[in-house]
């Protein structure tokens, strides 16, 4: 349940860690200065799970894979092969490492 609000609110699941004690982090939302109106402006053609994954990149650029397929419904597979069209199309880079980095909508056609 906990996991469903986070992203429910745009937010990056939480990670749980159980040694000793047991850690949950929360994470905040990523600064995204300039958000983009993906339904209007995407001219590219991509699925219907493609503009999904372009809307929650927008709406939280740190937000993973892992929430992307279970926000999608689908395989984590499946869900990072489309990321890797989005990055072919040139819609979408990744800034800085799997972890602490994020997302950004790239301006070629949008």
């Amino acid at each position: 349940m906990i996991i469903e609000k986070c992203i429910e609110q745009g937010l990056r699941a939480p990670d749980f860690e159980q040694n000793a004690n047991f850690i949950i982090t929360f994470w905040r939302r990523g600064e995204n200065k300039k958000k983009i109106n993906i339904t209007e402006k995407v001219t590219e053609k991509v699925t219907e799970n493609q503009r999904t994954i372009l809307e929650r990149m927008n709406d939280n650029p740190t937000i993973s894979a892992e929430d992307l397929s279970f926000i999608l419904g689908i395989s984590l597979r499946k869900t990072k092969e489309n990321i890797a069209k989005l990055k072919a199309k040139g819609l979408i880079e990744r800034i800085g490492p799997a972890k602490g980095g994020y997302w950004r909508i790239k301006n070629r056609d949008l």
